[in-house]
């Protein structure tokens, strides 16, 4: 009888002990210590494959497949701040200016660009709206491509805005919605200023010639380079003194 209720006290305390084993181990376990198994024998050898031995295992699997997934963590983690940083580069270092806000057209961020172009600094600009930027001329083509970005997620066109100064300049912008999310919306603004006066000097010019050559009293007519060679001007003379429009 003292034989055999000695044998139940040893197998209650092996047992014990490798409960209190592994609930001391599961307590410690956590994403900085994920190398080490649970191991119930000096040896690292298993005994038998009873219940305890099997919890024991489960453990370690459970351990191995989270040390994978942190693993998988920490890779995602690192390429998603490697991209925004990519992205960061190319958004300060850009050639156009760029601003960000959201459909409120309240603007979060403003690369280094639109800081010159405009004159405001990123602090200044993250108080704004967009709608301040244009003139009133300005308001309805604005909010009409403002509409359009909400509905079909990008917008094209000219118009105009205006510097921290109140000095008016064209500019192109291309507006989308990179975070949808976050409703987030892009804007590319070139400056298109020097185009456009060079689009009006050249529409005054050709109206000077029209006027000039229309005066003249002659019959004035232009032709192509082409054989035979075709008639593509007339002036008021030429078309009065033959007939033709």
């Amino acid at each position: 009888f003292l034989i055999a209720i000695f044998v139940f006290l040893f197998i209650q305390l092996t047992v014990t002990r490798r409960l209190m084993k592994i609930a001391d181990f599961t307590q410690k376990l956590d994403f900085d210590n994920l190398d080490a198994p649970l191991v119930l024998q000096k040896d690292g050898s298993r005994t038998n494959t009873d219940e305890i031995e099997e919890i024991a295992a489960t453990i370690n699997l459970m351990q191995a497949r989270l040390k994978a997934e942190f693993s998988n963590r920490n890779k995602a983690k690192s390429e998603i701040l490697e991209s925004r940083e990519q992205y960061r580069s190319l958004f300060q270092n850009s050639n156009d200016a760029i601003i960000l806000h959201d459909l409120n057209g309240n603007i979060l961020d403003a690369n280094t660009k639109a800081e010159k172009l405009f004159g405001y600094t990123r602090d200044e600009f993250t108080q704004k709206n967009v709608a301040t930027l244009h003139p009133d001329s300005e308001m309805a083509r604005s909010k009409a491509a403002f509409r359009n970005t909400q509905t079909l997620g990008y917008a094209h066109f000219e118009t105009k805005f205006l510097k921290k100064d109140n000095s008016e300049f064209f500019v192109d912008i291309s507006s989308s919605i990179i975070d949808p999310d976050k409703q987030h919306v892009q804007g590319i603004i070139r400056d298109i200023t020097d185009r456009k006066q060079a689009e009006s000097e050249l529409k005054k010019a050709k109206a000077l010639f029209k006027k000039v050559f229309n005066s003249q009293t002659d019959a004035i007519f232009i032709l192509n380079a082409e054989t035979p060679a075709v008639i593509v001007e007339s002036n008021t003379a030429a078309t009065q003194l033959f007939g033709y429009t």
